[in-house]
């Protein structure tokens, strides 16, 4: 065993996290290990390592989960709504339902939608090609509603509401020390607006 090696110890420690006292266990080693010399021959770093997947990516044999075709597999495609804001009024699933290789076609009972995208019916059929097929046979009726795509607009008071409550969620508040405190012992406050995606 080298000499510059010692086997490490062991520690008990707690850490606040958001309030909640974590304690930990942590291995720690008294001295760590030096570089690696540079004329040391390594096995790994500074060689070449052939992907193992490699020959049968490039050859076009490697398998995905897109190429698996299982006995009696069914292919799943959802309606998703081309309106940002709509009450659906009507949603007719018989044509669909009678289409040669559907087996299933689902409702999701949505009442309204909230975003281009949302989801509204769901098709299983024998194929991709016949799953497509079924839901442009699905008829929607929509009422379209007002919308706003812009954050601010969007929390104005009259702004059309995507949810009963409003379209702005209550915050989870986590505190944790003293904000005023730490205010006045800053040597410098910066007040700035951060923006970010859910």
């Amino acid at each position: 065993m080298s000499s510059s090696l010692r086997i490490p110890k062991r520690i008990k420690t707690e850490i606040d996290f958001e309030g909640e006292i974590i304690k930990i266990d942590a291995e720690v080693p008294e001295k760590e290990p030096g570089p690696i010399p540079k004329d040391r021959k390594l096995n790994v770093i500074h060689t070449k390592v052939s992907r193992i997947e490699g020959k049968a990516r490039v050859t076009g044999k490697a398998k995905f989960t897109f190429d698996i075709n299982l006995p009696g597999m069914l292919y799943g495609k959802i309606l998703r709504s081309p309106h940002p804001h709509a009450n659906i009024l009507n949603i007719d699933l018989s044509k669909a339902e009678k289409h040669p290789g559907v087996k299933v076609v689902l409702n999701l009972n949505k009442k309204k939608v909230r975003y281009i995208g949302d989801e509204i019916a769901a098709v299983a059929a024998m194929s991709e090609e016949i799953a497509e097929e079924a839901l442009e046979l699905i008829e929607v009726e929509y009422e379209k509603l007002p919308f706003v795509i812009d954050m601010d607009e969007a929390m104005e008071p009259g702004a059309p509401r995507a949810a009963p409550d409003g379209n702005m969620s209550k915050p989870r508040v986590r505190e944790r020390g003293n904000m005023e405190d730490g205010f006045k012992e800053a040597d410098v406050v910066l007040e700035r607006i951060f923006r970010t995606q859910v």
